[in-house]
């Protein structure tokens, strides 16, 4: 749910985020047309080595560099007039990044065994925040203010690190077994963490066996298991206190401290 700061009144004697009747529900539908490419290069080295290097852009719309999506939106909310939760709708714009990634990897063969590893960047750090804005007539005449139309979801993303190596060894030509390793970072900052985005640093096994009954046809049977690290929030970067405080700042809304953390989506 999301604050209903136009109804809410200066001097609630409960905190806002705590008022049932003073929560919305919004839902959103979409599509968007956006764009990447991908480049790569294979090296092969003396002594059976192999080296690759790709590179995956940023993920961008037509003439925008970012994603941009629009669609339909509905908005659900109490009306004390009536005693009743209402739904009105209209259209919705949904901005934000997707990152670019480059991507290192080394392959080296001897006799039966293969060993494989390799590094990624994804750079997550440009995913900040989701930017709402919401349109139409039913909206507008419904008595909500720009806080309801045009807000943000603060996400506060870091760039994620992805390390993994493997090794394979052919038993025979037609049995071949492997297992591997990787640790991955977490992509959100533990002050950003919330029941909207939870992650965590990462370590993933994997093991996996291949036979082909023909050299055109391999059957893989594998078995992998992913352990999170635990995430220990505190102190938190969203504060509910932002909301209240912004309620409290309505006649000075512009120059309110609270009010722009609120705007951002720290305040949830």
């Amino acid at each position: 749910g999301l604050p209903n700061l136009a109804g809410a009144p200066a001097d609630a004697s409960a905190p806002l985020y705590e008022d049932p009747a003073a929560t919305e529900r919004l839902s959103l539908t979409g599509a968007e047309d956006s764009f990447a490419f991908e480049l790569g290069l294979l090296v092969r080295l003396p002594g059976n080595m192999d080296v690759g290097l790709s590179y995956r852009s940023k993920v961008a719309g037509v003439n925008l560099d970012h994603v941009q999506a629009e669609g339909d939106a509905r908005v659900t909310r109490y009306e004390e007039a009536t005693a009743s939760w209402v739904t009105y709708r209209g259209r919705s714009r949904v901005a934000y990044e997707l990152p670019d990634s480059l991507q290192v990897g080394v392959k080296w063969t001897r006799k039966r065994w293969a060993l494989l590893t390799s590094f990624e960047w994804e750079r997550w750090s440009v995913h900040r925040r989701l930017s709402y804005t919401l349109t139409g007539n039913e909206l507008r005449g419904a008595g909500m203010t720009n806080w309801d139309l045009g807000f943000a979801e603060y996400r506060g993303f870091t760039d994620v690190f992805r390390v993994a190596a493997s090794a394979s060894y052919r038993a025979s030509q037609r049995l071949q077994v492997s297992f591997g390793l990787e640790f991955e970072s977490s992509a959100v900052p533990s002050q950003w963490v919330s029941a909207a985005q939870i992650d965590g640093h990462k370590l993933g096994l994997a093991a996996s066996l291949t036979w082909r009954p023909h050299r055109s046809v391999g059957l893989t049977f594998g078995y992998g298991l992913g352990v999170t690290a635990d995430v220990d929030v505190d102190p938190s970067g969203y504060d509910p206190g932002y909301v209240v405080r912004c309620v409290e700042d309505h006649v000075d809304i512009l120059w309110s401290e609270s009010c722009r953390r609120t705007k951002e989506g720290r305040g949830l």
